[in-house]
């Protein structure tokens, strides 16, 4: 089957968001990489769209206002094409004040999106569940996988320098409350085992607390916002022995995915992350460490995740099958069969 598929990311300035390039452009590039059934993809910004006389429509998060997306919908519906919206995050529930603000004249558009398209693709169960009163048809889970082309082989893991236990933490700059929580344990290993515990800190926060285990590593200017960019810088940077993975529990972060597991794998590290639903589907002491959101229970999960070197390998071991070319063929796999049966209705 001959189709014609645009695509319009979302964008910021001018080079692909990182949801824009973890959830679209990863997964339909490899689709353009295997000639998939002579299919043409371009990605567009909404004005182009019509010009190119699409048989398939796909757009996320922000990238249209709701006035683009009703226009996609009527050109959509006047030309028999196939309409898919994708989105990540639960917008609806921001936990972040500043973010609330920044998109409240947005959720019209994400609203729109999800009561006009065809087909709502959603990164997991619970966003789904959130966002199915809304959305025109019940969204599909389409799972986040990481791709291989882009991350490369994961680095050896690390051991111990000179005694001291590093871990890492990354993330966008909107969990200061869950870097509060990681803050509390970290102080208690500190008066436990003074200078024997710390903490690398990539985003995170916009401010930090001055502490004896903190370091924080600046993310280089020609970064930016590119995906890309930050994953080539980020590998360069070598595994530490433990990935840490706080996240508070709330009506937003009960809707991420489990994404920073497959993460910190690629970088040769085990995660621990908070027994919560975004970690749910991650196996405790299989596929990752858990530690309930109490700071004592951290600090005792850190210790003993970087004091049993077998078992940490072994928990590595388990994140590491779902990264690779497997899990990710399967990923676009199951996207492209999603474009056909819709076209085939």
């Amino acid at each position: 089957m001959s189709l014609r598929i645009a695509i319009v990311p979302e964008r910021l300035g001018s080079v692909l968001s990182p949801c824009g390039s973890i959830r679209l452009a990863a997964f339909f590039d490899a689709m353009r990489k295997e000639g998939a059934e002579d299919w043409e993809f371009r990605y567009l910004i909404p004005e182009e769209v019509a010009a190119f006389r699409p048989d398939v429509i796909v757009w996320q998060r922000i990238a249209m206002d709701e006035r683009q997306v009703t226009a996609i919908a009527d050109l959509a519906k006047r030309s028999g094409a196939l309409t898919i919206y994708d989105l990540d995050d639960n917008l609806f529930d921001l936990d972040d004040a500043a973010e609330r603000l920044a998109y409240a004249d947005k959720l019209k558009a994400v609203e729109k999106s999800l009561q006009v398209a065809d087909q709502a693709w959603c990164s997991t169960v619970e966003l789904a569940d959130r966002v199915s009163g809304i959305a025109r048809h019940r969204p599909q889970v389409m799972a986040n996988a990481l791709d291989p082309g882009l991350w490369g082989e994961a680095p050896a893991s690390a051991e111990p320098d000179a005694g001291v236990h590093c871990l890492m933490y990354m993330g966008t700059r909107t969990h200061a409350a869950d870097l509060g929580l990681l803050s509390q344990a970290m102080d208690l290993l500190e008066d436990r085992q003074p200078g024997r515990f710390k903490l690398d800190i990539v985003g995170v926060a916009s401010e930090y607390p001055e502490r004896p285990w903190m370091r924080v590593l600046q993310i280089p200017g020609h970064v930016g916002a590119s995906y890309p960019a930050f994953v080539h810088w980020i590998r360069q940077q070598g595994a530490r022995q433990l990935g840490v993975a706080p996240l508070l529990a709330s009506s937003f972060n009960d809707c991420k995915s489990c994404i920073k597991v497959m993460d910190y794998a690629a970088l040769g590290m085990p995660t621990l992350a908070s027994d919560v639903a975004a970690y749910r589907p991650m196996q405790a002491d299989v596929e990752c460490f858990k530690a309930d959101n109490d700071a004592v229970q951290w600090a005792t999960a850190i210790e003993r995740a970087c004091g049993d070197a077998a078992l940490a390998s072994r928990v590595l071991a388990g994140a590491a099958a779902r990264i690779g070319a497997t899990p990710f063929v399967e990923a676009v796999r199951l996207r492209a069969d999603a474009i056909l049966l819709g076209r085939a209705r």
